[in-house]
């Protein structure tokens, strides 16, 4: 199952932090918007709008995406992927940073904790053939989330830092 856009509820009284996706409800990220579940690709006005571009710079290999968003690191531009490969992508938590978050105190200036924040903890698994076809899937059941912390910068969110430990 695919989740449509637009049908995520907010948690509590904040409107930027997003509920889990549903057990088998996957988000997809193509090369083409058509079929791509996002509708806010390089429109990053939420969180969940500028992880999906940072996602899409990657899958369309379009680094002006990154620069969008301020991700600070752009697609190998010489590794094609192969056109059928698609990204699917789930939320597992949206929340606000945590003093425990493990920042890696190095690079703390810039990428320490700001009022506002929206951390986002997703699962991404490639998958290959037709758009519907989900046994085409690499398996990630055991594997750790992606987390990235988000912050707003004027009208749009940007990346402002990925989780050293995925956990």
């Amino acid at each position: 199952m695919i989740v449509l856009p637009g049908l995520a509820v907010a948690q509590g009284n904040d409107p930027m932090l997003l509920p889990p996706d549903s057990p088998g409800v996957w988000r997809r990220m193509t090369r083409d918007d058509a079929t791509t579940t996002s509708r806010c690709v390089g429109n990053p006005v939420t969180p969940l709008c500028a992880l999906e571009t940072y996602l899409a710079c990657f899958v369309r290999r379009q680094p002006e995406l990154c620069d969008m968003v301020g991700a600070g690191i752009r697609p190998i531009m010489s590794v094609v992927p192969p056109a059928d490969k698609r990204e699917e992508y789930r939320l597992i938590y949206t929340r606000r940073p945590s003093p425990l978050d493990p920042i890696d105190r190095s690079t703390e200036g810039n990428m320490k904790p700001q009022p506002g924040d929206v951390v986002i903890a997703y699962m991404v698994r490639s998958c290959y053939g037709d758009v519907d076809d989900q046994t085409a899937c690499r398996k990630v059941e055991n594997d750790p989330p992606y987390v990235h912390m988000l912050r707003k910068q004027g009208d749009f969110w940007v990346y402002a830092y990925r989780f050293r430990a995925r956990f």
